[in-house]
Parts: structure tokens; sequence; C-alpha cells
């Protein structure tokens, strides 16, 4: 639809988000496809969508055993959003989670740590302001990075990382 209406940003986050519906369905060449034709106009006309576009194509070489590169985009990723001080599409968690999966991948256990870690606290320090508890337990199981990023902060920091 972008594509056929002109709109360059439909077209990459189009993209973006077919690239998400394969990595989740295991077709990781045709995934690596579509984030990469996203990311070239995003990068364009969405500089906001990148970081989290980066975090997907980390994601996608992450799954293809790319570590090196997940890592990079990882990492390009983190510092795009650092620069910004944003993410669109609330990614900033999925960016996050990733970049220490991406640590770990590579070897660098005790930075996958202090990741998981940060990434933790942010996650908990949003709980915090959400008043309702059932939206507050919600946030925290039914959003899959924020799940995952608990997860990984329990296995990887200790029991009393959920906390």
């Amino acid at each position: 639809t972008g594509r056929t209406r002109q709109l360059p940003v439909d077209e990459g986050r189009g993209q973006w988000a077919l690239a998400e519906v394969l990595l989740r369905a295991g077709e990781l060449d045709a995934a690596d496809a579509a984030i990469q034709a996203g990311l070239a106009t995003l990068r364009l006309v969405a500089p906001l969508d990148t970081p989290g576009a980066l975090a997907t194509l980390a994601a996608i070489r992450l799954a293809q055993g790319r570590t090196a590169e997940a890592l990079a985009a990882a990492q390009e990723g983190l510092d795009a959003h650092e620069a910004m001080g944003a993410c669109a599409f609330f990614r900033g968690g999925f960016l996050r989670q990733v970049h220490a999966e991406c640590l770990d991948a590579a070897g660098d256990h005790e930075a996958a740590k202090v990741a998981i870690t940060a990434a933790r606290a942010r996650v908990l320090a949003i709980a915090e302001k959400i008043g309702d508890p059932e939206y507050r337990k919600s946030f925290l199981e039914n959003v899959p990075e924020n799940r995952l990023t608990l997860e990984l902060a329990r296995r990887w920091v200790g029991p009393d990382a959920s906390s």
C-alpha cells in the first residue's frame, strides 16, 4: 500500500512488519530481505523508526547464527536510540533485550548481564507507573519483550533480578 500510494514511510514500515512476521515464521532469508528493504527506506524518511528496525535486523542475524553482525546491528540501534532519546513503536524494550542477547551470544557474558540488568530496571520503572495492578501484570507478563527481559535477568543475574 505504501508503495502504491507513494508513501515511503508506510512502505518502509510495511517491510519492517513483514520482516517481523517472517522472522517469527522462521523464514530467515525472506525476513532478512524484507528488513534490508525496510531499513533502506526508513533510514532516509523515518530516523525514529531506525533503532527498532535495527533491533529486528539484529534478531534476524542472531537467528541466522551471524552473531557479530547481530551485535553490530543491535549496538547501532542502541546508539541511535540513545542519541535521539526515543525509539518508535515502543521498540526500545525489544532493542535492549536483543542487545543483551547479542552480547551473550558473542561470549561477553558480563556485558550481557549489565545490559539485561539495565533493561530490567527500565521495564520495572515503567511498570511502577502503571496504577492498575492488572494492567501492570499484563505489561510485565504479556508483552513478549518485557517477559523475556525479566526471564533473562532471572537466569543470568539471579532470582532477585525480577523484583
